[in-house]
């Protein structure tokens, strides 16, 4: 093997509000950051990982290269869906989004940041897609080529929000140990999960990770319960709402 590719890695992220939006994704993204910067010596990035717009977007993100070496990043652009355990399957973008960037290659010179401009818009509304950073040049590993691809993932939001009825939990069971559940999205604009809580005596014990929801998405999570105390609910904080479902 004459080549280490690490790419997509928000997608085991995406995802990437990944999606995001985005999750324990999230904390893989950053381990492997952490491991390929100590192997380098250097560090890349793009900012803000995950952004959300109502209806059509005029935004940006940096690329950045805190490495000694210039690199050369080319940019590449997908539509993608998450199933319930969180994985991401990424397809080209759809015909439904329209999509204009300012550039789809650049060099980014040593300790420099560069920035990408772009407008979106969509047929139908929420949309969202990703936009991939592909960074080559970067030291070798072991004598290896390594290229890395970081995300920009853009959420276009439907102007009528989801309500409170439309988000709900099935499934719950407990093993002594963890609650495990289902949290649907049953509405038809993407909601954004800031966390899940186990609650004891009308107070929060345990918390889980934000995540983003889809249109008629479904999410599977689990929940470590409070030592030595007695779960009584599970909680979900919403930007806007709580949803709260009793333990069976």
């Amino acid at each position: 093997m004459s080549k280490v590719l690490l790419t997509r890695l928000a997608s085991t992220a995406a995802t990437r509000w990944t999606c995001a939006a985005v999750f324990a994704r999230m904390s893989f993204l950053a381990a492997m950051l952490l491991l390929l910067s100590v192997a380098t010596g250097s560090a890349q990035g793009v900012s803000p990982s995950v952004v959300q717009y109502t209806a059509a977007a005029e935004g940006s993100f940096l690329v950045t290269n805190d490495g000694l070496t210039p690199l050369f990043v080319t940019i590449d652009t997908h539509s993608f869906a998450v199933d319930a355990d969180s994985n991401a399957v990424f397809t080209p973008l759809s015909k439904d989004i329209h999509l204009e960037l300012s550039q789809t290659s650049l060099r980014v010179p040593p300790r420099q940041q560069r920035t990408v401009y772009y407008k979106a818009s969509a047929d139908h509304y929420p949309a969202w897609f990703s936009v991939y950073a592909n960074f080559s040049g970067l030291p070798k590993r072991n004598g290896l080529n390594v290229q890395l691809s970081l995300p920009h993932t853009v959420y276009l939001l439907a102007r009528q929000p989801v309500s409170a009825h439309e988000v709900h939990f099935t499934g719950l069971e407990t093993n002594g140990a963890q609650i495990r559940g289902m949290l649907h999205n049953d509405g038809a604009n993407v909601v954004r999960v800031h966390e899940l809580d186990v609650v004891s005596h009308g107070r929060n014990r345990s918390a889980g990770g934000g995540f983003p929801l889809l249109p008629g998405g479904v999410r599977a999570f689990s929940l470590d319960l409070p030592k030595g105390e007695k779960a009584d609910a599970v909680r979900a904080h919403l930007e806007k709402f709580t949803v709260e479902q009793a333990l069976p």
